[in-house]
C-alpha cells in the first residue's frame, strides 16, 4: 500500500514508521525543507517499551511536494484540525480519484471538512490512543497505548486499512461503525480539560484541585453531552471516572497549553467553538461552552496580533 502521512509529527511519524517497516511505500508530508532533508537521510527511529521491539528504524520518503509521491491509496491526516484545509490544499498532489482519507484527529468537525474537499465516500475518520513524544525529525518515543477506532461510508475500506494497520504492529486497532459516538465520547473530555488548560496554565493535576474548576468542567461536559443527544448520537461517559479522575496529580500539560505557552493558534475552534456551532444547529443552549471559546479566542487574539 501507498501511504501519505500528512502532518506527521509524533504519531504521524510512528504510525509512517511502523508502516514502512513492514513493507509500505510511505511518504512523509511536511512544509520544511529542514525536516524533509533529515528524514531522507536518517530515516524513522521509533523507541518504545510498548511494542514487541524496542527500537524500529525504517526508511521513509519525505517531501514538502506531495506530487512527487503521486496519488495514494491511503492519506492520512494528522495535522492541528484549524490546518486542514490548508495542509490538504498543500499536499493535494498524492490525493487521487481512488486515495482514502483517513483522519484521527482531535475535533468534532473534521469529518464535515475533509467530505467537503474529497466527498464523503473516501473520508474515515476516528480517535486513537496512541501518543509519543516527538524529538528530532524523524524521531519519536511512543509513550502511551490504546485503542484506535474509525469508520465511513465505506466500511469495507475501513476494515481492510485497519488490518493493514494491525499487521503493521498498531496495537488494537479496529474499524467500526459507530465511529461518530467514538469521537464524541473522545472529546467530551477535551471540552472541559482544554480551555481551562489554557486559561489557567495548570498542568492537568492542578485543575482538577479545586472544585469550583471541577463543578465548571462537569458543566462543560453535560453541555456537550446534550449537543450530542440532540444530533442522536447517544454517547456514555461517566464524567469522574472517565475524564476528571485519572488527572489527578497529572503532570502532564494540556496540547493546547503547550500552544499558548508557545503563542500559537489553538484548537479552540474544533472543540468547545465545534460544540457551540453544532448547538447553534439543534437549538441547545451551551453559555458555558460559549463562554470559554470566547476567553480563548481572546486569549489568542493577544498574542497573534487579533484584537
Amino acid at each position: 500500500m501507498k501511504v501519505a502521512v500528512i502532518g506527521p509529527g509524533s504519531l504521524g511519524t510512528l504510525y509512517g514508521g511502523l508502516l514502512a517497516d513492514a513493507g509500505h511505500e510511505v511518504w512523509l508530508c511536511h512544509y520544511r525543507d529542514a525536516y524533509v532533508e533529515a528524514v531522507e537521510r536518517d530515516g524513522v527511529r521509533i523507541e518504545s517499551d510498548i511494542l514487541d521491539r524496542s527500537v524500529v528504524e525504517a526508511d521513509v520518503r519525505a517531501t514538502t511536494d506531495a506530487s512527487e509521491a503521486g496519488h495514494v491509496d491511503l492519506a492520512f491526516v494528522l495535522v492541528k484540525a484549524h490546518q486542514t484545509r490548508d495542509a490538504l490544499a498543500r499536499h493535494e498532489g498524492c490525493i487521487g480519484p481512488d486515495t482514502t482519507v483517513l483522519s484521527l484527529q482531535n475535533g468534532l468537525l473534521n469529518e464535515r471538512i475533509l467530505s467537503d474537499i474529497v466527498g464523503p465516500e473516501r473520508v474515515l475518520t476516528g480517535i486513537t490512543y496512541q501518543g509519543g513524544d516527538r524529538g528530532d525529525p524523524g524521531r519519536v518515543e511512543h509513550t502511551y497505548t490504546g485503542e484506535t477506532r474509525f469508520g465511513g461510508e465505506d466500511m469495507d475500506a475501513a476494515r481492510e486499512i485497519a488490518g493493514v494497520l494491525s499487521e503493521a504492529g498498531i496495537p488494537d486497532v479496529e474499524a467500526v461503525a459507530d465511529y461518530r459516538r467514538r469521537i464524541w465520547e473522545k472529546q467530551i473530555g477535551g471540552v472541559s480539560v482544554k480551555p481551562l488548560a489554557a486559561l489557567t496554565r495548570l498542568t492537568c493535576g492542578g485543575m482538577v484541585a479545586d472544585d469550583e474548576r471541577v463543578d465548571l468542567m462537569r458543566d462543560l461536559m453535560r453541555e456537550a453531552e446534550a449537543v450530542a443527544d440532540a444530533h442522536g448520537i447517544e454517547v456514555d461517559v461517566d464524567y469522574d471516572a472517565d475524564v476528571i479522575d485519572p488527572l489527578v496529580d497529572s503532570p502532564h500539560r494540556s496540547s493546547i497549553l503547550q500552544d499558548v505557552l508557545a503563542e500559537r493558534k489553538t484548537e479552540i475552534d474544533h472543540i468547545n467553538g465545534a460544540i457551540v456551532e453544532l448547538a447553534d444547529e439543534v437549538d441547545v443552549d451551551v453559555p458555558r461552552n460559549e463562554t470559554v471559546t470566547a476567553l480563548v479566542r481572546g486569549l489568542e487574539a493577544s498574542y497573534l496580533d487579533e484584537e
